[in-house]
C-alpha cells in the first residue's frame, strides 16, 4: 500500500473497491462517518526518541522534559492526535512541527535531525536509530487500534468482521 496521505485517505474512503480492510491504529471520531471500525486494542501515544538522545535512556518522559525539543506530529484535524497536541500546546518550550503523515522519510528525518517524534508501541522497530519511550500523560491519550473496513461490506467482509469480533470479546484480559 502507497503510505503517502491522499493515497491512504482516499483508500479508506473507498473501502470495498480495491481493498476490503485496513489493520492500524486510528480516530474512530476521526473515520467513523467515512467506513466502519472494530477496535481491537488501545494504543498509548509515546514518543520516538533518537537511540543517542537523552531521553532514550529514560524509562518515561512527561511534558516538562520535552521542553527544548522539536516534536513532530499530525497536523490539527488529522487522524487523532488532537488531544495530544491541546496538551503539548500548554508546553511554549516544546516545538511542534507538524506533519502529513507518516512515512520512512519522517522517521529517517527525526533519526538524522535529533528530533522527537509521536509514536506507538506497535512502531517499536520501525527504525534502527529510534526508540519508543512512554510519555506520563496528565490524562490516557492513545489511539484505538484494529479494522477499518466498508461501511456496506460484503458478506465475506462482514462475516469476517463477525467473527475476529467474537474472538476478540472471547481473548483472556490482563489483571
Amino acid at each position: 500500500m502507497p503510505d503517502d496521505t491522499e493515497t491512504i485517505d482516499s483508500l479508506i474512503t473507498h473501502l470495498g473497491e480495491s481493498v476490503d480492510m485496513i489493520a492500524t491504529a486510528f480516530d474512530a471520531a476521526y473515520w467513523g462517518d467515512v467506513c466502519g471500525t472494530l477496535t481491537l486494542d488501545r494504543e498509548p501515544l509515546c514518543v520516538a526518541v533518537p537511540r543517542d538522545h537523552a531521553l532514550a535512556r529514560k524509562p518515561f518522559v512527561s511534558l516538562p522534559d520535552l521542553e527544548g525539543t522539536r516534536l513532530h506530529l499530525l497536523s490539527r484535524h488529522h487522524g487523532g492526535n488532537d488531544r495530544a497536541r491541546d496538551l503539548l500546546e500548554r508546553h511554549p518550550a516544546i516545538e511542534l512541527v507538524n506533519i502529513d503523515h507518516y512515512d520512512l522519510d519522517t522517521f529517517n528525518e527525526c533519526a538524522q535531525s535529533g528530533d522527537l517524534l509521536i509514536s506507538k508501541p506497535m512502531w517499536d522497530d520501525v527504525h534502527p536509530q529510534l526508540v519508543n519511550v512512554p510519555v506520563d500523560w496528565p490524562e490516557p491519550i492513545g489511539l484505538d487500534y484494529g479494522l477499518l473496513y466498508p461501511r456496506d461490506p460484503s458478506p465475506a467482509v462482514t462475516a469476517f468482521i463477525d467473527r475476529i469480533r467474537e474472538l476478540s470479546k472471547s481473548r483472556p484480559t490482563a489483571g
